[in-house]
């Protein structure tokens, strides 16, 4: 069993999607940006964004076409595979991030506050299992139980406050 970012169809794995979730604007906390309610593209004209690099199967085109369909001109000169990395980094105040939320908690105390940011870039997530492998009742409860718990997860909801 896998819990992952949804991917192409691979012969033999199933997915079940568990989640939909929107990236928000990372920041640091004395960042101008970090005042706003939303972030839009045209608020990140002259910064430097964080660039999430490809892993795998997944896709991280959409988040950088968004910006440079929008004509808005920024920097990307840190890029990185983690989002740990990504919110390490932002809180050094060396980028801006539109990055996934999941990891944000922790690095609150470092001074990295969230945002939404619109237009909504939205992620599915999966669970993935083998095609013919018996699924056992402890693993099909432990996926009730993580569909349950994202249900109730809107990352639009949880920004931090300004």
């Amino acid at each position: 069993m896998g819990i992952t970012h949804a991917f192409p169809d691979l012969p033999g794995l199933t997915q079940k999607t568990f989640l939909r979730a929107s990236h928000v604007c990372a920041m640091h906390s004395s960042h101008p940006l970090a005042g706003k309610d939303v972030i839009v593209p045209q608020d990140l004209e002259s910064e430097n964004v964080l660039r999430i690099l490809p892993e795998g199967e997944v896709d991280w085109d959409a988040t950088m076409a968004v910006l440079e369909n929008s004509g808005v001109r920024f920097s990307s000169n840190i890029a990185t595979q983690s989002s740990h990395t990504g919110y390490a980094l932002i809180a050094q105040n060396l980028a801006i991030g539109l990055i996934e939320p999941f990891a944000a908690h922790p690095w609150h105390r470092s001074g990295v506050v969230t945002r939404p940011f619109e237009p909504r870039l939205d992620y599915t997530y999966v669970v993935t299992q083998p095609e013919l492998q018996p699924v056992s009742s402890m693993i099909t409860a432990f996926i009730d139980i993580l569909c349950e718990t994202a249900a109730s997860f809107d990352s639009s909801a949880h920004p931090d406050a300004p």
